[in-house]
């Protein structure tokens, strides 16, 4: 089982989305569509951090952050104080200066 490293927070997580799609683009663009071999390890850990990350609950936090917002203005009393609760201990990320490729994390929202 892979484990998140200790103090890995959504914005680690950002900029390992954004080197993804980085990886990914390179992949794409190149024929045969390979990476180098330190790549390919690099590739391998990013997706690794990211899965041990998305069973963290900051992580869990932060989705049931956006599922909330997606739920529209008309949330229960109930439904708000969680959404008020959760922010509250998981506030929005700041601003990416860089926003790479378009990546668009979850964690942004709020």
């Amino acid at each position: 089982m892979v484990e998140c490293p200790a103090g890995y927070t959504a914005l680690e997580a950002r900029e390992d989305k954004k080197r993804l799609a980085s990886l990914y683009l390179k992949r794409m663009s190149q024929r045969p569509f390979k990476l180098t071999a330190e790549e390919d390890a690099e590739q391998t850990h990013l997706v690794a951090r990211l899965a041990a990350y998305g069973a963290t609950p900051e992580a869990q936090a932060r989705k049931r952050i956006v599922s909330l917002i997606l739920g529209g203005p008309r949330l229960s009393a109930d439904l708000r104080s969680e959404l008020d609760s959760l922010r509250a201990r998981y506030p929005a990320l700041p601003k990416d200066p860089d926003p790479g490729f378009g990546v668009m994390a979850f964690e942004t929202l709020g």
